[in-house]
């Protein structure tokens, strides 16, 4: 590919990329309009839009936009991934993303990441730009995942990692009681958190007010109940 024939692809693209945004706005609207007179199931309003001519892909992604937003406005937490489970590293919790990112399409997804008191990405608004079309890709076709994953990897390595740190800070000085086999009762500077490893779940106020629970992803509170809960650490206690 010469340099005149990359320009135009890349016009191309751009102008693509554009056309699905605006197309994207405009479905929504729809959406929410259908939505609002409560007389339509979401899979009839998923047909309307389809037989207006409008892209499939586009009309899900917007549909679980709107039906998503006013699901969430009634919950003061978010829900947490159904298949969430205490991770340890990354591939615990790559499938979490994945499910994300298919259910609630790439706005929801990006926004989700990247913005919030505690963001599980930290990158700049330039950066946000690649990322939500990296996101784009992978919603329109899985086997751009292994990218989606790469991107987002060393950000979610690193904010485990300084969980881990901030569990194993707090420690001495937190206070357990046992709820049941997975959940405890966490006592830290005056503040009383309820936290479970299975599902990952926690009342902290950084948990609360970030997208954690979205993602099944683990606070410092998290990672202390899941590691109280250890049955050779239970062992330990017994002989000691």
């Amino acid at each position: 590919m010469n340099l005149l024939d990359f320009e135009v692809f890349s016009n191309y693209n751009t102008s693509y990329r554009t056309n699905d945004k605006i197309q994207f706005r405009i479905i929504t609207s729809k959406a929410k309009a259908m939505a609002d007179k409560k007389v339509y199931s979401s899979d009839e309003i998923e047909e309307l839009l389809i037989s207006d001519g409008h892209k499939e892909s586009l009309v899900k992604e917007a549909i679980g936009f709107v039906l998503g937003s006013k699901t969430e406005s009634a919950t003061s937490t978010p829900k947490v991934a159904k298949t969430s489970k205490m991770p340890q590293r990354y591939a615990d919790i790559a499938q979490n993303f994945e499910e994300v990112l298919m259910s609630k399409g790439p706005n929801f997804f990006v926004k989700s990441l990247t913005e919030g008191e505690s963001p599980l990405v930290k990158i700049s608004k330039k950066e946000t730009e690649t990322f939500r079309r990296i996101a784009d890709l992978a919603y329109e076709n899985p086997v751009h995942f292994s990218t989606l994953h790469a991107y987002i990897k060393p950000s979610i390595a690193s904010e485990l990692a300084e969980n881990v740190c901030r569990a194993r800070k707090i420690k001495s000085n937190c206070g357990f009681k046992k709820i049941n086999s997975n959940s405890y009762q966490i006592s830290h500077k005056g503040k009383t958190v309820v936290a479970s490893s299975t599902p990952v779940n926690s009342t902290s106020e950084k948990f609360s007010k970030s997208s954690y629970g979205i993602f099944g992803f683990p606070d410092e509170y998290v990672i202390l109940a899941h590691e109280e809960s250890d049955p050779l650490r239970q062992i330990k206690k017994d002989l000691s």
